[in-house]
């Protein structure tokens, strides 16, 4: 019950006031809106995102930024590439932080990274992501490489998406 659950959160956020337990709030918050979907959630989701990750300093940072990687690859406002370019950032940034918790998202960062090269042929910050999660995940290198020319396929044909799911 998305509606029960919102509810829940405006009554916690008055009990809470800082720290790592107002993060997290707001990343359930913004979680819970992203799932119930509406543009209007899409948009507030974004904002409670940014909220948590300003109160998120612990390991739980990293699926934080997953969960803003989510809701930026759908924010309502933005074009194609800014949504594609600023989901595949936090990605980064999750990877950097914690490689074993961001990799649970490494399918849909590829199918991301595939769809703005298509859209912004040249880019040096998608070069360097791709660089980032060949290092980090050589078992993938092969993948991640083609993800960056704009390749959405995988081995024998496969979408990127299921090679890491």
């Amino acid at each position: 019950d998305f509606d029960g659950a919102i509810a829940h959160y405006q009554i916690a956020k008055s009990l809470i006031w800082e720290g790592d337990s107002l993060g997290k709030l707001h990343k359930v918050w913004a979680d819970t809106l992203f799932e119930r979907g509406t543009a209007a959630d899409r948009k507030s989701a974004w904002d409670h995102v940014q909220l948590a990750l300003q109160h998120r300093r612990t390991s739980w940072r990293a699926e934080t930024l997953w969960s803003a990687a989510l809701i930026a690859s759908n924010h309502p406002d933005w074009e194609v590439a800014k949504r594609l370019e600023r989901a595949c950032s936090l990605f980064g940034e999750a990877v950097e932080l914690n490689p074993a918790t961001a990799i649970q998202g490494l399918g849909p960062a590829l199918s991301w990274i595939a769809r703005w090269a298509g859209a912004v042929p040249h880019s040096n910050a998608r070069d360097a992501l791709v660089h980032l999660l060949a290092g980090v995940y050589p078992e993938g290198s092969e993948d991640i490489y083609r993800a960056g020319k704009g390749g959405a396929e995988g081995p024998m044909g496969m979408p990127l998406l299921s090679v890491f799911a």
